[in-house]
Parts: structure tokens; C-alpha cells; sequence
């Protein structure tokens, strides 16, 4: 198990308040392992990620498929602040579930100890938020869309405007809206979106009003 109660210190950057966003950080997906074929069988090989100045990261990552044994090994090399480079190779343990219609599914069990505890939890996706991959509650990360709302919330014609275009977008891809005489789910979903867009209309109106008496 791996300890981050000093991960801080090698966390990159920051988006809005005091955690980091999953979105700009490196990571590994069980879904995208099983596409490229090393959840069949034990395979060895690295993964790259290319970023918009045209820098490549790369990995190494072996699989090993056997049983209640089954994990993955990680392995490689960073430079620090000051210059000094450092190795890592460890142990990321697979586990599995078995699907309703037959197969199993493979889980990642998040290898960091947090305040002491290990984590185990089971996860589809790890993320690299320092020096290690790990899952994204041990990390505390958030989200951009989570803090794109945070950042529009105090704008209520800009949240009624959001609403507004799920709404056009949902209607657009609607078969039914009713079954067996009854609303079907993403009806429900449009009518609760309706409800909200009525609310932050109405506050827009009062948030422009009070604008308009504080000038």
C-alpha cells in the first residue's frame, strides 16, 4: 500500500478552490484496458498520453490475469522540483465482479493509505494527482462541470440558459413521452427541468431588477 499523507506537496495544479480537477489529470480506465486487450489475457506493454504543447508521458504497465491474484504493475520515472529523478514501479491489485448476463467485470482496488487507512475501495478509474495513481476520493478531486456550475451559480440567467438547452437537446432525441398512459423517465426529467428553468427565470428577473435599483 502506498501512503499519501504528504501528496500535497507533489499535486499539480489547482482549478477552483483547493482540490484538483479529474478531468486535466492522467488516467487509467478499466474500460479502456479491456478494449486494448489486456484484461484477456497477461500483457505487457505502455500507455502515452500527448498533451496540447505536444509533450508525451509515457508508462509501462503489465497485467498479470490470474484469479483472485490478478493485478497490474506500474512502472515509471519522474523529475522532481528540484531536479531529482525517481523510479516507480508498484502494484495496482484487479478485482471482479460478475455481470447479470454472464461475464465478469475487472475493478482496480486503489492501492493508497489515507490518514493511516488503506482505501481498497473499488474503482473503474485511477487518476495520477502526484506521484502515484490512485482513486479519486483518497485524492479529493473534483470536477470541471461540478465547478462550472459553482462558478455560474451566483448568474441565474446563465443556469436558466443551460437548462434550456437540455432541455431543446433531450427533446430532440425523445421517441415517446408517454407509456401505458404514464410519463415515461425522461419525460420526468424534462418536466423537473422545466420546473427549474421557471425558477432561475423568475430569479433572473429579480436578480436583473436589483441591478437595475443598485445603479
Amino acid at each position: 500500500m502506498i501512503s499519501i499523507k504528504n501528496y500535497q506537496k507533489n499535486m499539480g495544479r489547482h482549478y477552483y478552490g483547493t482540490k484538483a480537477e479529474a478531468d486535466n489529470l492522467k488516467n487509467l480506465k478499466i474500460s479502456w484496458l479491456k478494449k486494448q486487450g489486456y484484461l484477456n489475457e497477461s500483457k505487457k506493454g505502455t500507455i502515452s498520453w500527448t498533451y496540447p504543447n505536444d509533450n508525451k508521458h509515457s508508462i509501462g504497465i503489465t497485467t498479470v490475469i490470474d484469479g483472485d491474484f490478478s493485478h497490474i504493475m506500474l512502472y515509471y520515472s519522474q523529475t522532481d522540483n528540484d531536479g531529482n529523478k525517481k523510479d516507480f514501479n508498484y502494484k495496482i491489485p484487479l478485482t471482479f465482479s460478475n455481470c447479470n448476463y454472464g461475464g465478469q467485470r475487472y475493478w482496480f482496488i486503489c492501492p493508497l493509505i489515507k490518514n493511516n487507512a488503506p482505501c481498497n475501495k473499488r474503482v473503474g478509474v485511477l487518476y495520477k494527482n502526484g506521484d502515484y495513481f490512485g482513486c479519486r476520493h483518497c485524492y479529493e478531486l473534483t470536477y470541471q462541470s461540478k465547478n462550472q456550475s459553482k462558478r455560474i451559480g451566483s448568474y441565474p440567467a446563465i443556469r436558466a440558459f443551460i437548462l434550456a438547452e437540455k432541455i431543446e437537446a433531450m427533446k430532440k432525441k425523445m421517441g415517446r413521452c408517454f407509456y401505458a398512459r404514464s410519463p415515461t423517465k425522461k419525460q420526468k426529467k424534462i418536466d423537473r427541468y422545466y420546473r427549474e428553468l421557471r425558477y432561475w427565470l423568475k430569479e433572473s428577473d429579480y436578480y436583473q431588477s436589483t441591478l437595475t435599483k443598485s445603479n
